[in-house]
């Protein structure tokens, strides 16, 4: 199965979410493949491959099968697809081949997008069987998640609130107000952490790095949401 995660814009904790959840998955025993379909590379550097010799783009060329584009981390089961700055020399014809690329993979697929309407987003989204939205606790930003949910339709299994502050006053009401906005979607938050941060440092993620700690914590009940989500729509993680 193809999960994709995906925000209109940068800076929402996406590549934290995708990350976590695909480790959070692997550390329960499942064969989990992340896709970094990012010419910047940022999911490949939270796990510690920065320098990829290979990745998602001589897969798309048909240069390699992806048994022979993945890297190993440092979690057995968690494998990455890397992105990176070739994907930026990837057609459009090339980017439609993302689907049958990824699905011989054995096991989750969970796809880290680029920000915005890019091509190859498109095609992650169109091969996921369900999507996930990362938004931060901002007015704007909540009602532009609302407009992306509408937009993608009934393929968001879940919103995601993310960098969620409860020292600030204004929290719980933004949570509110994202509740109305999109009801049942409302998924577990991530909580700031300094935590999260020191994980990135070491190219590990924080359920690995500290899985005590308030944010690996609550990756695994997202992790858990989502799966409960899944279920309910005959979905198998």
């Amino acid at each position: 199965m193809i999960l994709t995660v995906h925000a209109r814009k940068g800076g929402v904790g996406k590549s934290t979410l995708a990350c976590n959840l695909a480790a959070a998955w692997a550390g329960k025993g499942k064969n989990v493949l992340l896709v970094d379909t990012d010419a910047q590379g940022t999911a490949g550097a939270m796990l510690g491959i920065r320098e990829p010799e290979m990745g998602l783009a001589d897969v798309l060329r048909g240069a390699l099968p992806i048994e022979h584009a993945v890297s190993a981390t440092s979690m057995d089961r968690l494998f990455l697809l890397p992105g990176g700055e070739a994907l930026e020399t990837i057609t459009q014809t090339q980017m439609h081949a993302l689907r049958d690329g990824v699905s011989r993979f054995d096991g989750l697929v969970l796809m880290d997008t680029p920000p915005g309407r890019s091509a190859i987003a498109t095609e992650a989204l169109n091969a996921a069987a369900g999507i996930l939205v990362p938004a931060v606790l901002r007015v704007a930003d909540i009602w532009g998640v609302a407009d992306t949910v509408n937009r993608l339709g009934d393929k968001v299994l879940g919103v995601v609130p993310s960098m969620v502050d409860r020292r600030v006053s204004a929290t719980e009401s933004l949570l509110g107000m994202m509740r109305d906005e999109i009801g049942h979607l409302l998924t577990p938050g991530v909580p700031i952490s300094s935590r999260t941060a020191d994980a990135v440092a070491y190219g590990v993620p924080v359920v690995e790095w500290d899985k005590v700690t308030r944010a690996a914590v609550a990756f695994q009940d997202i992790a858990k949401d989502i799966e409960k989500r899944c279920r309910k729509r005959g979905l198998t993680i």
